[in-house]
């Protein structure tokens, strides 16, 4: 899952240079470390079942939230509240705010729309002590825009394209200004390095990085990273590894590389990256230098402390220590701002999240403090797996541990799927065929982890989001869960999704919210279904509409196979496969015909395929917010609807769970795992899902959602857009939607060895190689062993 939504967001939004930059950084820091020495054991106690019992004096953190004024004018509505942490020290935090007023877009007086304070915090109160107003620009390419605030050594620094200036903490007072000459304005990055921020900016004519370093005292200097025949694709981040010096790690056209970096000097020098295999730094994330001195970091189960002289990284916390949603702390909803192995701070806005609302006016401290006894002592673990963790689905948790005497839901961290890619497998994917063959690797080595756990008892006992591994759909790795919400009614839920989602009779995934996966375009182009196309009425509507360009934008192979697990009811069932009839045969002549051998390139899309998104659109509908919208933005588009896939049968759309639930056939105690379902289709967990743009199973919900978002379209969204009469939303529009739900035919729930094993053997047949009964034949054999190997 996490492969497509980065070739989405490529394709979709044609990310280059700095954009695709950050957004792989933070792609690539989001799993577990490989060395981690923990500080303390945690759940000591096992049973003779081979459960796990908390015991009481197994780490824990007591939690302290609080609320900081933003420094923002209360009596305006926000378009955009951000935090950016500077700094800290015994005594204060300071904390940069800034973002822009909602406006309306008839408005022309535009002089107060942004925003930008610097905050200094009392640690020991958390009042705000001093607020210093300086205008945030940074969407105004010709002013003088905020380019950094770093609190260091007792001075804040601000510093702008032109200027440093220096301020007293707790007056504000300006202490010292100095000029700046850049001779490069615009980076790309910025990174803090102990007490010093570096400026990363890449010079794509020639490969090379430019690093511009900042002292605390306001010198600068400058160190080029570059290599002979290389590209450095991303600097990652920066470690303080001394006093003056940091170790740099980059992703480059070759590879992984380690620089030594003098931060005063400048001096750069390629490294041994043997002697940093312990460290593994691709995986860590908001790399801070605590108020004890020491550097900590962030994983994806906590927080570890980083020692280059020891050369280790010892775990200090994990996220299961506290009583606090992990969809806030775990998933990078907060920041962490200081550490000390026995206290921890998060900044970062927790309350009322929701797409369709305006932004918050205040943010939120998290105070984490070491405690002497856990206060679920005695309660037998059950372990969940999610790759992460929506804040919704947090609030579940919560509750549920909070409600049961008998058992406490804990995340586990041991599946992670950046085990089986790194960031140059990213980079080099450079078409659409290579990107679907690196996530069916990818979900393949998931589920084959996940599968050899459970059966050896070792797995989790809950799974959250495992819907991309469709391997798992089998009685023995999954428990049914039709039990549990046989009773539902269908004018409360959408059942039919449920249906959907069962292999045969049994439910083994629930998708607690879902997007709509299909083709986005107008109802007047649908087949005689009323919900899909047939393969020729598709080829009409790719030489008529389409004008020959195909929005399914693979290639030969990768294509069969997606229309083959779109149709996978008729070659799989009860655990046997048939692919010797009438309808693979038709598929596979179809796609022989009419789609091209090679998938379309990342580095060369056609202008075409641009063009054609004001007639139709091929993927994911995320919600009533990404379907509403695009009704305004073609003229073609009168009557919006998402048609099914081409197939034989013209079939409806799919569905593609973005939050599912899986219980282990060996789970601790299925029953209690099953109480967990109760609590994600609640109203406020469903409600929350769909505020945040998801489709969900409670009727109600996706309605309060939908009423919510049209009038935030209707009056003003943050992009301060105020609909004209004749362009606002009605209840006709979630009317629509909800149509368009119930015709969903089934989820999109992959079998990746399946798919793999398609696209390895077609291509005998497509380019003439073999015939087609040939292929069926090695198919066949190849897929059924890998179905028996299942089940030993």
């Amino acid at each position: 899952m996490l492969m497509k939504q980065i070739a989405d967001i490529i394709i979709l939004f044609n990310l280059t240079g700095e954009n695709m930059n950050k957004a792989l950084r933070k792609i690539g820091v989001i799993v577990l470390i490989t060395s981690i020495v923990l500080s303390v054991a945690s759940c000591t106690i096992s049973d003779a079942d081979g459960s796990k019992k908390i015991a009481k004096d197994d780490p824990w953190f007591e939690a302290n939230i609080y609320d900081v004024d933003s420094g923002v004018n209360h009596d305006k509505e926000l378009q955009d509240l951000q935090q950016d942490f500077a700094g800290a020290d015994d005594k204060y935090m300071v904390i940069y705010t800034h973002g822009a007023y909602l406006q309306s877009a008839r408005s022309t007086n535009f002089g107060d729309v942004f925003y930008g304070y610097v905050l200094t915090v009392d640690k020991a109160t958390g009042e705000v002590l001093n607020k210093i107003d300086v205008k945030n620009s940074s969407y105004k390419s010709s002013d003088d825009s905020v380019r950094s605030v770093i609190y260091s050594n007792g001075i804040i620094t601000i510093r702008t394209e032109s200027k440093e200036q220096d301020h007293d903490p707790a007056t504000g007072e300006v202490l010292a200004t100095r000029s700046l000459e850049r001779t490069n304005p615009y980076p790309s990055d910025s990174i803090k390095a102990g007490d010093y921020m570096v400026y990363v900016s890449y010079n794509w004519d020639n490969g090379s990085c430019n690093l511009e370093i900042s002292s605390p005292g306001g010198d600068s200097v400058a160190a080029e990273i570059a290599e002979p025949d290389n590209t450095i694709n991303n600097v990652f981040d920066i470690i303080p590894t001394g006093e003056d010096n940091a170790l740099v790690f980059a992703s480059t056209q070759k590879g992984r590389r380690y620089y030594e970096l003098g931060l005063s000097s400048g001096k750069i020098i390629k490294a041994d990256s043997k002697e940093y295999e312990w460290l593994n730094p691709d995986r860590l994330e908001d790399i801070i230098t605590g108020t004890d001195g020491k550097i900590y970091c962030r994983t994806a189960s906590g927080l570890s402390r980083i020692d280059f002289s020891a050369k280790t990284v010892e775990e200090v916390f994990n996220y299961n220590w506290c009583d606090v949603n992990l969809g806030y702390i775990s998933d990078w909803q907060v920041e962490v701002v200081d550490c000390t192995g026995d206290s921890l701070i998060f900044v970062g806005q927790i309350r009322n999240i929701s797409y369709y609302e305006a932004a918050q006016k205040d943010f939120q401290v998290i105070e984490l403090t070491r405690s002497n006894k856990n206060p679920h002592a005695g309660k037998t673990v059950l372990e969940l797996y999610a790759p992460s963790m929506d804040i919704s689905i947090g609030a579940a948790v919560l509750d549920y541990n909070a409600n049961n005497q008998k058992y406490r839901i804990e995340t586990i961290y041991r599946y992670n799927e950046q085990d089986y890619y790194s960031t140059e497998d990213v980079y080099n994917a450079r078409n659409t065929d290579e990107d679907k063959l690196l996530r069916l690797s990818i979900n393949s080595n998931m589920s084959n982890a996940l599968i050899t756990d459970i059966v050896a008892g070792k797995g989790p006992d809950i799974l959250i989001s495992s819907e991309s591994y469709g391997q798992l759909n089998n009685p023995d790795y999954l428990a049914n869960l039709t039990p549990y919400v046989m009773d539902l009614d269908p004018n409360l839920y959408f059942t039919n999704i449920i249906e959907g989602s069962k292999t045969g009779t049994a439910l083994y995934q629930l998708p607690v919210g879902f997007f709509i996966h299909g083709i986005y375009t107008d109802m007047s182009v649908a087949g005689s279904s009323g919900t899909g196309f047939t393969l020729e009425e598709y080829k009409a509507f790719l030489s008529g509409t389409l004008n020959g360009t195909d929005i399914i934008s693979l290639g030969q192979a990768a294509y069969f196979s997606e229309l083959v697990n779109y149709m996978d009811d008729l070659f799989i069932a009860d655990g046997k496969a048939d692919f010797d009839t009438p309808e693979f045969a038709e598929l596979a002549l179809y796609v022989k015909d009419n789609v091209p051998e090679k998938g379309m390139s990342f580095d060369n899309v056609p202008e075409a395929y641009y063009e054609n998104f004001q007639y139709a659109k091929c993927g994911q509908i995320q919600g009533i917010a990404d379907f509403l919208p695009k009704k305004n933005y073609s003229s073609f588009i009168s009557e919006p609807t998402v048609l099914g896939m081409p197939s034989v049968d013209g079939r409806g759309p799919m569905f593609e769970s973005v939050c599912s639930v899986a219980i282990s056939s060996q789970a601790t105690d299925i029953d209690a795992c099953g109480g967990f379902i109760s609590y994600l289709l609640s109203e406020d967990v469903q409600k929350g899902l769909a505020m945040r743009s998801n489709f969900v199973l409670n009727r109600s919900a996706f309605r309060s959602a939908g009423e919510a978002l049209t009038d935030y379209f209707n009056y003003g969204d943050r992009s301060g857009n105020e609909l004209s009469d004749d362009e606002k939303y009605t209840s006709a529009d979630i009317d629509n939607i909800e149509r368009i739900i119930l015709s969903c035919s089934s989820m999109n729930s992959e079998n990746s060895d399946m798919s793999m094993i398609l696209i390895e053997e077609m291509p005998a047949y497509f380019l003439g190689q073999k015939d087609l009964d040939s292929v069926i034949i090695i198919i066949q054999d190849r897929v059924q062993k890998v179905l028996d190997e299942r089940k030993q």
